[in-house]
C-alpha cells in the first residue's frame, strides 16, 4: 500500500534533511577523529573518538528539528558507517571510503 502524496512529501522532507545531515557528519572535512582512531590501538579510545560523529550527528538533527527517532537511527547509522571505515582501514583494506549520492534530478 502507498502512502498518501502528503504522508510521501513529508517523509521525503525528512528523508533528505536526515541525508543532509548524514553527508555533512561523514564528510572528509569531519574525518579528524576517524584519522585518529585508525592509529589507536587502545578500544575504549577509539570509541570515544568515534563516539564525537555520533554527538555532531544528534546536534545537527536537533538544529534541523528532526524528530527523536529519526536523530537516533541517524546518530547510529553514522557510528556504525564510521566504525566499519576505521576497522576496513586498520585492517589495511580497501575501507572504500563513502561519497555522497549522485543528485540525479
Amino acid at each position: 500500500m502507498r502512502p498518501t502524496r502528503r504522508k510521501a512529501a513529508v517523509m521525503e522532507r525528512v528523508r533528505r534533511t536526515a541525508e543532509d545531515i548524514f553527508w555533512t557528519v561523514v564528510s572528509p572535512a569531519n574525518r579528524s577523529a576517524a584519522e585518529q582512531a585508525v592509529v589507536t590501538d587502545d578500544r575504549t579510545e577509539r570509541r570515544k573518538l568515534l563516539a564525537s560523529d555520533e554527538r555532531q550527528a544528534r546536534a545537527g538533527a536537533a538544529r534541523a528539528g528532526v524528530c527523536e527517532p529519526v536523530a537516533q537511527g541517524l546518530a547510529r547509522d553514522i557510528g556504525m558507517a564510521v566504525s566499519s571505515c576505521v576497522e576496513l582501514k586498520r585492517g589495511e583494506r580497501d575501507h572504500g571510503t563513502p561519497r555522497g549520492a549522485v543528485d540525479r534530478r
